[in-house]
């Protein structure tokens, strides 16, 4: 009985006609389906090697040492932000922040939090804050 279980939940399902699907379950994004889009695979395969971050660039430096983000987000930055918005921005930003920046690069900001001026945080955070919603905006299709 649970071999025949795992081939059912082996085998691939037909697409349904649109117009059979209540437009509630498609979602908000189903209208703004790109031409040719609608064949893109949406299977995953979890790994543990990160994705590669393209080109980056410097967002701070600590005792010399730089620290990275990339130059353009990825849609899986905005699902940590989506994540959590919900409950509190705040929260979500720093999802983000850490998620960018790294475990290392955290506890380099961290380090000299009591170093860093309003301006500094300022520029960082905006940084961060124009690239996500940047990202935000390309999945929304603006």
């Amino acid at each position: 009985m649970a071999q025949t279980a795992a081939k059912k939940a082996t085998k691939s399902t037909r697409r349904v006609p649109e117009e059979k699907i209540p437009k509630e379950l498609i979602g908000m994004y189903a209208d703004e389906v790109a031409e040719g889009d609608e064949d893109v695979s949406t299977d995953f395969t979890t790994t543990t090697r990160k994705a590669d971050p393209g080109e980056v660039e410097v967002l701070f430096r600590v005792d010399g040492v730089p620290y990275y983000i990339p130059t353009k987000f990825g849609p899986g930055v905005g699902l940590i932000y989506l994540d959590v918005v919900e409950q509190s921005r705040d929260v979500a930003f720093a999802g983000v922040l850490k998620h960018v920046i790294g475990a290392d690069g955290w506890k380099a900001l961290l380090s000299i939090s009591d170093q860093i001026s309003i301006a500094q945080m300022k520029k960082i955070f905006g940084t961060v804050q124009e690239r996500l919603f940047g990202a935000m905006e390309e999945l929304e299709g603006n």
